[in-house]
């Protein structure tokens, strides 16, 4: 929603710039301008998605792939100036991705746990089996994330070529979960650290438009002031010329 309403904003600004004030596009500008100020979610989109069950994060990615599509048309369109939101776009899916993923996961765990006691003997053994392997996989995740935790896009792609560097040499070792799943995690968290920066981004640009608003709108009063002053100025040299 953020993105939408500073294209929105950025793009009746770049209308109105040439319009007089007063004009229908000055007062679309306005008002445009204005909305960021009521609609503008602070929350970053990394802290949404983490709250979302299975079905809002199926919708959401849903919508967020038709932004993508719409981007990248954008993006090959020379006349066109978008498509510089891709990289944000294709980030954001990749957490949401993320999310489905451990949502899916949680859930079967506490399905696996519910199942305990009204199964059979060997469908017992078939679920504690599946219960181990997800623990081992949790247990990788979480010393994983416990790496990643803190770091910087820059530092995480350093890790990631490091990473493939190691794999690629042999130098992995024979645990190939724990490398599989340290490279998907890497891209994971440099994929939220760079929608998060996108967001910061997009605060610092909705509080330059609203300034810039407050500064013009502050002029516009000076001016139409201004004028009520020259206009009685006026009234006042005739009412004097009469009297003479």
């Amino acid at each position: 929603r953020n993105v939408l309403l500073i294209e929105s904003a950025e793009s009746t600004i770049a209308v109105a710039a040439a319009a007089e004030a007063g004009s229908s596009e000055q007062k679309q500008k306005q008002r445009d301008v204005s909305m960021l100020g009521v609609d503008f979610e602070h929350r970053s989109p990394v802290e949404l998605v983490d709250t979302f069950t299975g079905t809002e994060l199926e919708t959401l990615q849903r919508e967020i792939g038709s932004y993508l599509e719409l981007e990248e048309r954008n993006a090959s369109d020379k006349e066109s100036n978008g498509g510089r939101y891709v990289k944000y776009w294709q980030a954001l899916l990749l957490v949401i991705q993320s999310a489905r993923t451990s949502y899916a996961a949680k859930n079967s765990s506490n399905k696996n746990n519910t199942s305990k006691n009204s199964s059979s003997s060997s469908s017992n053994n078939q679920n504690n089996a599946a219960s181990q392997a997800s623990s081992v996989h949790e247990s990788v995740v979480q010393e994983v994330a416990k790496l990643l935790r803190g770091k910087s896009i820059s530092e995480l792609d350093a890790l990631e070529q490091d990473v493939q560097k190691s794999v690629a040499d042999g130098r992995g070792g024979g645990d190939v979960e724990y490398w599989q799943t340290l490279h998907t995690e890497i891209r994971t968290q440099r994929a939220r650290e760079y929608v998060k920066s996108v967001h910061i981004s997009l605060m610092t640009r909705q509080v330059e438009l609203l300034s810039d608003l407050q500064v013009e709108q502050r002029r516009l009063r000076e001016d139409k002031a201004e004028a009520e002053r020259a206009v009685r100025s006026l009234a006042m040299d005739g009412d004097y010329q009469l009297q003479r």
